[in-house]
């Protein structure tokens, strides 16, 4: 009966135990603790205040299991809370603390309460004994965002006196307690109703910004705390536009709490800006002329490093979400602020003003008088840590990071750029500079304007060379790539002769099959050095060339990585080395080919590739012989790895060259579609189509004939894929292939191929060809969605996939598919599993690469894809000893898993219904072992967003415990999962 003492802080303790057992408490004791508390409350008395914090704090403890009771507690509270009686703040600030726990714990059961709670919340949030009027008092919060320069400082620096005063006057009184209380309810009761969250916000918003002006700071702060947080829910439900409407009260609420005397006001306020402006970009171009020299002071403020660092980490944020002329009157203030900061002893303050001078160069024009001269003063700054060795290590790096922004985008503008060049040389050969030296000249060589290198080629090229030797992968990767412009554009430079054969032997020990990546771009590399100088074919041969053999005897190179090496063996046959020319590397490729290693069937595209490219940069008579041993060991078919090889030679070939002059190649190549081995066949389609990139108007009539023949549907296929992906890689294959789009989509709209990867391959260029001319092709598409045939339907919808969403033709794109993506969408539901999984698959597609052309329409489709993540169809397979059975939906269900329901929580978590959300993943995760990694992953998004969807996980609570122990006996709990029922 400890709750009955009067001592306070055995009641206090009292109420911390029963919160700490309240989770665990079986439900009929628990019911009749809450009686009990009830009956004491109703009696009143002293301890009113003690029995409302019993409730809270159980409330807040305990969950949904107190929902029952909210209805009979909730009419008492208001009861305590309008109590007029002198002394009773305690009991006022308890019950809102109360309210803040039924919002949270179990919103669902305040029901028709809500209002009445929402209501107190507001009054009291302004509820102030010591000011007597308070219209008077938001009558002068704001001002003119447009006001002077001087009425900001001067109304800053009133409210700078005024700070003790408040303080003092706030120690007279308690209604401070209340009005933060009050606060937290609005927060709560916004938060805690996503579905009316846009009208509550208009509602609760405006109040919550007229008392960021409340003169007690710990208040101050709790309503900071409260509007983020609400404007960070609307900017995830994106209301950007609602935030919009109140930009002009926040700033001039705002701009004057930057300069407060208290600290924590100061980072309140750049918060809320930062956030506001992270919302809605290009919020403050009409406060400029107040909003930056308050922001300047802050950035000044050098007896406040906290606010010094928010400060320049927000105009970071300013100067990228704004147009640069509606900053650049202010930029000498600006720049004055970050001088201010560069010369700040302390590390962390000088790294954030350096980064922010960053954002600026970057983001000011070029020709402009004001931004010479801001980067010239700037640079005068950063010059003591770019050029002194005995520096912060950090400050020297981000001082280097934004000299390289100015030397890319201003050049001779900074100042001596010569001297500026030897200066970043010079750290490339300090360890401890060496890495944001070598990616400061990546920024240089990879900027707009050209930046003349000459100065410092030959020291440059060594010490990039001495790069390649580097452990660092990120240091051999930015090094690679600078050498790779320099060769580019210097490649005959005096300089860079004598080098080129050590950069062949640093470059090979970057060859690896296991970084394929920075593998090609070592032998793109290399490729150019042999080009520029001949005579390292040589040094390629002993250094490089084993590595090269490796990499594809193991590894099916392709991609930039294909074209590299393609790259590197027509620049060796150019270079016609002794022992080392085409005949030799023609046949080291050759018996590479015919090695034992070289087991898959796509190890011979890389090979062919080589040879290919070594056959086309030859001499007229050994290209022609080439070829010519080719076609003869294809037409004779006589060994499978021959003409697997030479088929794709041939290919390869004819994408680079126009080979029709050699004969008849298509009837040559087409004889290999009879043959017996499913490798050869597929290979033949592929080479046919790789010949009509090289000409198509000789050979497509040849390709469509031949797709008549049914038993050559699939080989015709793949050659359409080899020819409209070949084409569409260029602008003007482009224009080829939109000259014959009307002979090639009438043959893949007629074949219907029953089998998966017959349907995916039509699809694949249906895609392709409506990336090309989306007019044309996507509202055919649209009209084969209703087809009564199951392939028609799937392949319709499954083209969705191959669509190229970041092509310049991307607006058409959009605008042919936004009024009808629905129709698109709807085969989710389709009767046949083909079509639902193919209509999954394109969904999901189109989610992650083009998410604003499904967001509308997700609403009225989510239910259908929770529909099928819960839906199985099981077929049995009689293995004749035993039987088993497999989940046909396996595969549509994984992707909703694996892709759609994860980037509805981390892109669009306005669409989400928690309960049926959970619902279904924890349906998937209890039944399906081979979908628990899946729903795992979302478990940890789960967690992610528990905070926006705090209330409805909330109300799930017992249904996740349950499934706890329930998982906790079988083993089969996850970290995941775990972790989100901690939280």
């Amino acid at each position: 009966n400890a709750e009955y003492m009067g001592r306070n802080i055995i009641q206090l303790r009292a109420i911390n135990c029963l919160g700490s057992l309240a989770p665990y408490i079986p439900i009929e004791d628990f019911d009749k603790t809450i009686d009990s508390l009830i009956s004491s409350l109703e009696k009143g008395g002293k301890d009113k205040p003690i029995f409302i914090q019993a409730l809270g704090t159980l409330g807040s403890n305990a969950g949904p299991k107190l929902g029952k009771h909210v209805s009979r507690i909730t009419p008492l509270l208001i009861s305590a809370v309008n109590a007029t009686e002198e002394g009773d703040e305690l009991s006022k600030e308890s019950a809102f603390r109360t309210f803040e726990a039924f919002l949270q714990s179990c919103r669902n059961d305040v029901g028709d309460n809500f209002e009445n709670i929402l209501n107190l919340a507001t009054k009291f949030v302004k509820f102030d004994p010591l000011v007597e009027d308070e219209e008077s008092e938001g009558g002068e919060e704001g001002g003119d965002e447009e006001g002077s320069e001087g009425e900001s400082e001067e109304g800053s620096g009133s409210e700078e006196e005024s700070e003790e005063e408040e303080d003092e006057a706030a120690g007279e009184d308690v209604a401070w307690k209340i009005r933060s209380a009050a606060a937290k309810v609005l927060g709560a009761a916004v938060t805690s109703t996503p579905s009316k969250l846009k009208d509550l916000s208009v509602q609760v918003v405006p109040v919550l910004i007229k008392r960021l002006s409340e003169r007690e700071h710990v208040v101050r702060h709790e309503i900071f705390t409260v509007l983020i947080g609400i404007i960070k829910q609307l900017g995830s439900y994106l209301l950007k536009d609602i935030v919009e409407q109140w930009v002009k009260d926040i700033v001039n609420q705002v701009k004057g709490s930057i300069s407060s005397k208290v600290e924590q006001t100061k980072l309140d306020s750049i918060n809320l800006l930062k956030t506001v402006l992270q919302i809605v970009p290009n919020a403050y171009a009409s406060f400029m002329k107040s909003l930056v020299p308050t922001l300047a002071k802050g950035c000044s403020d050098s007896a406040n490093s906290k606010m010094q660092i928010s400060a320049f980490l927000f105009v970071r944020v300013l100067v990228s979400s704004h147009k640069s002329d509606t900053f650049l009157p202010y930029l000498s203030r600006l720049s004055k602020a970050i001088n201010t900061g560069l010369s700040s002893k302390n590390a962390q303050v000088a790294v954030a003003a350096a980064r922010a001078a960053a954002a600026i160069v970057q983001n000011i024009p070029v020709e402009a008088k004001e931004s010479v001269e801001a980067v010239q003063s700037i640079f005068k700054a950063l010059s003591a840590p770019f050029e002194e060795k005995i520096y912060d290590s950090n400050v020297k790096e981000a001082a280097i990071s934004t000299v390289s922004h100015m030397v890319a985008r201003f050049g001779d503008k900074v100042g001596d750029i010569n001297k500026i060049l030897k200066n970043l040389v010079a750290k490339l050969t300090d360890e401890n500079t060496r890495e944001a030296a070598v990616h400061a000249f990546v920024v240089i060589t990879q900027s707009k304007s050209t930046v003349n290198l000459n100065s410092v080629l030959g020291d440059l090229v060594k010490e990039l060379s001495n790069c390649l030797r580097q452990s660092s992968r990120q240091i051999t990767s930015d090094a690679l790539n600078v050498l790779n412009y320099i060769i580019d554009k210097n490649s005959q430079a005096k300089e860079l002769k004598n080098v080129y054969p050590q950069i062949v032997q640093d470059s090979s020990r970057l060859v690896s099959p296991k970084d394929v990546y920075q593998s090609g771009l070592a032998v793109s590399l290399v490729a150019k050095v042999v080009l520029a100088e001949p005579k390292t074919a040589t040094d390629v041969q002993t250094h490089l060339y084993p590595l090269i053999e490796n990499i594809l005897k193991e590894v099916a190179v392709d991609g930039n990585e294909g074209l590299a090496f393609g790259s590197l063996h027509a620049a060796l046959s150019k270079a016609e080395a002794k022992k080392f020319g085409f005949e030799e590397l023609t046949k080291q490729l050759g018996n590479l080919a015919n090695d034992t290693k070289v087991k898959e069937n796509k190890l011979y595209d890389g090979i062919g590739r080589c040879i290919a490219s070594l056959i086309t940069n030859t001499s007229e008579s050994n290209s022609k012989k080439a070829i010519s041993n080719h076609l003869s060991v294809i037409k004779s078919n006589k060994e499978e790895s021959a003409t697997l090889l030479s088929l794709f030679v041939i290919g390869h070939v004819g994408r680079q060259i126009d080979i029709s002059p050699h004969g008849d190649v298509q009837q040559v190549i087409a004889g290999c579609l009879g043959s017996t081995s499913q490798d050869i066949i597929a290979a033949a389609g592929r080479a046919l189509g790789d010949i009509a990139v090289g000409n198509i108007e000789k050979f497509l009539p040849f390709i469509l004939e031949n797709s008549k023949d049914p038993s050559k549907q699939y080989s015709i296929l793949n050659a359409m894929r080899q020819l409209v992906i070949g084409k569409s890689a260029t602008q003007e294959g482009i224009n080829d292939l939109s000259k014959y789009l009307d002979k090639i989509t009438p043959v893949l709209f007629a074949a219907k191929p029953k089998d998966e990867a017959g349907q995916n391959l039509v699809a694949e260029c249906l895609g392709r060809a409506a990336t090309v001319a989306p007019s044309k092709i996507i509202p055919e598409l649209h009209k084969r969605l209703g087809d009564n045939d199951v392939s028609t339907r799937a392949t319709a919808v499954n083209s969705l996939s191959y669509i190229k969403y970041d092509t310049p033709n991307a607006t058409n794109i959009f605008e042919n598919l936004k009024n009808i993506i629905s129709d698109f969408l709807n085969l989710v539901s389709d009767k046949d599993l083909t079509v639902r999984d193919s209509a999954i698959n394109g969904f999901s597609f189109v989610l992650s690469r083009n998410l604003d052309l499904v967001r509308p329409v997700l609403p009225k489709h989510i239910d259908s894809i929770y529909a099928q993540a819960e839906r199985s169809e099981f077929r049995e397979i009689d293995y004749g000893t035993h039987k088993e059975y497999a989940d046909n939906t396996l595969k549509g269900r994984d992707t909703i898993f694996s892709n759609i329901l994860p980037i509805f929580f981390s892109d669009c978590p306005e669409v989400i219904d928690p309960a049926k959300m959970i619902k279904t993943v924890l349906a998937a995760y209890r039944h399906d072992p081979k979908l628990r990694p899946q729903t795992d992953d979302i478990f940890v998004s789960a967690n992610k967003l528990r905070k926006v969807l705090k209330q409805k996980l909330k109300n799930l609570l017992f249904k996740l415990l349950l499934l706890f122990v329930k998982f906790l006996i079988g083993k089969l709990l996850t970290q995941s999962l775990l972790k989100l029922l901690i939280n």
